[in-house]
């Protein structure tokens, strides 16, 4: 499988000018683009753990109140033999916000120029609902922190252009792996009365009313792996 990324491999063949049949060499080929390189970093980006409201449930009352595990950016940087490259973060935020994305992409650039662009940075979230909020430049979305909480936006940040960082800093040769098959039993439809209403056909297609099927991309290097 391919996604999100396609074997890329090039052959250039460099044609010499006709000369006489005695002096005539045999045209040359430039060798192909090496394989992929691959590189993995991790930057915290815990923030506002005390009195700060909590993205997810839009509930107002629901403030931070202490630390129970940290929160983290998780990056990886796929580079292949022909200089082209994807950086894939995910971030243990409720969502990713054009705010985090522009300032994201800003720093990113001023350190590496077009290295890293909104054409190869792809910046997911977890969707976890046990962070704090604030770090939108919507009021909708910062209702439940009553505005802009500038530390939690600075923390999200820059712990993602770290974590970006210390996958750049971490390309090595490698291989990209991508699989996919069944897990069964680890998700929920929390719409059973709507789904019951779709075509026959659309419900067929999910005979446990869920999606069961689960895709794993992985990333090695030699003696280590990640996914």
């Amino acid at each position: 499988m391919s996604r999100p990324f396609t074997a890329l491999a090039a052959v250039l063949l460099l044609l010499i000018p006709a000369q006489p049949a005695a002096a005539r060499p045999v045209a040359a080929a430039a060798p192909a683009p090496a394989g992929y390189r691959v590189g993995a970093g991790i930057a915290d980006i815990t923030a506002g753990v005390a009195e700060v409201g909590m993205l997810g449930y839009a509930d107002p009352a629901q403030t931070t109140a202490g630390l129970a595990s940290r929160l983290w950016s998780r990056a990886f940087v796929v580079a292949d033999g022909a200089g082209k490259r994807v950086a894939l973060v995910s971030a243990e935020v409720d969502f990713i916000t054009q705010a985090v994305q522009v300032e994201v992409l800003k720093r990113l650039q001023a350190r590496y120029g077009t290295a890293y662009t909104d054409q190869n940075l792809v910046l997911t979230a977890t969707h976890t609902h046990s962070g704090p909020g604030g770090f939108d430049e919507h009021v909708l979305y910062n209702l439940t922190t009553l505005g802009f909480e500038a530390p939690v936006f600075e923390a999200i940040v820059a712990g993602i252009v770290r974590s970006v960082d210390a996958a750049h800093a971490d390309l090595a040769p490698g291989t990209v792996k991508i699989a996919e098959g069944t897990l069964s039993g680890a998700n929920v439809n929390r719409s059973i009365e709507p789904f019951r209403a779709n075509p026959a056909a659309d419900r067929a297609r999910f005979p446990d009313a869920v999606d069961t099927r689960m895709t794993v991309l992985r990333f090695e290097q030699a003696g280590r792996s990640g996914c």
